[in-house]
């Protein structure tokens, strides 16, 4: 799987590019001109700057489940008899869970 981000260039110096929800560009200076060191920092970068702002267990699992869209981890979640279960508690239906 290919990274949700890239770096690029922006004024001499490296940048983390990246795609909100909306599919809006994202650039993050990632404060130096070297790439090793570029692509050193930008998993920590790009996590801390993606990270869920909700602080629910219901919040935290939409971003969850949005991160994990399409992947197989979900169809194995929402497959077993749990998972009605799971959306019930999280106060959701099973369509949107």
């Amino acid at each position: 799987m290919s990274q949700p981000y890239r770096i690029g260039w922006l004024n001499g110096k490296c940048v983390l590019v990246w795609r909100d929800a909306a599919g809006t560009r994202k650039r993050y200076s990632l404060g130096t001109s070297d790439p090793r060191e570029a692509q050193r920092r930008a998993p920590a970068a790009y996590a801390e700057l993606t990270r869920p702002i909700g602080k629910t267990v219901a919040d935290l699992w939409n971003a969850y489940v949005a991160d994990r869209q399409g992947r197989p981890i979900l169809a194995a979640i929402f497959s077993g008899s749990n998972a009605q279960d799971l959306c019930t508690t999280l106060n959701t239906s099973l369509a949107n869970c």
